[in-house]
């Protein structure tokens, strides 16, 4: 959601740039945000959904991450965090199924 954009700083710490970065983490993204040259970074792949299907306008995220899947919606500042090996690996599988044919 490109409302992420903006109400991100909100939610991580003020260090998280620096600490994920340390990391080296790998991230994939796909949005429905049309202006997208912030998002154009080192350690980041963004792929936009045509505009015909774009469904990534409703101020919600999903974010996989180990045996996590945390969905969080920016319009409630509601987030609900699922902790299940197998449902985060399922979602990983249809994430990148997603991505691999935008």
């Amino acid at each position: 959601s490109s409302i992420a954009h903006f109400k991100k700083s909100k939610y991580v710490p003020r260090d998280y740039e620096h600490i994920r970065d340390k990391k080296g983490l790998e991230r994939f993204v796909i949005t429905g945000a049309k202006n997208i040259p912030h998002m154009k970074r080192l350690g980041r792949s963004v792929k936009v959904v045509p505009k015909e299907f774009d469904l990534f306008q409703d101020g919600m995220n999903m974010i996989i991450y180990k045996d996590k899947v945390a969905i969080v919606d920016y319009i409630s500042d509601t987030t609900i965090t699922i902790k299940h090996k197998v449902f985060a690996e399922f979602q990983r599988k249809l994430f990148k199924l997603l991505y691999s044919k935008i």
